[in-house]
């Protein structure tokens, strides 16, 4: 299955956590996709962020495509870069900014 980003809706999430969904893959949407969802999060320029969350069913992956930013998950903090990623454990608390 091919999807292309630039042709996909998203939602636009306000500050303090501002930044776009856009859903890509789910069981949802998708009826072949088992227990997967793939979720493009661009963060906004300046203090883009999320909010510190669980998936207490699933981990989370996050890969830095451009820029630089912290994450945060657990008692530690992690500087990412451009070509880095990070993966959470079902039940684990992440944050990035």
């Amino acid at each position: 299955m091919f999807v292309a980003f630039d042709t996909a809706a998203g939602t636009a999430i306000p500050k303090p956590f501002e930044r776009e969904l856009k859903v890509l893959l789910s069981p949802d949407r998708h009826p072949e996709i088992k227990g997967f969802t793939f979720v493009l999060s661009t963060l906004a320029p300046n203090g883009g962020c999320t909010d510190f969350h669980c998936h207490p069913e699933s981990g989370e992956l996050m890969i830095f495509l451009s820029g630089t930013g912290t994450a945060w998950f657990l008692l530690c903090c992690a500087t990412c870069r451009r070509e880095a990623c990070i993966m959470f454990l079902a039940l684990e608390s992440a944050s990035a900014q």
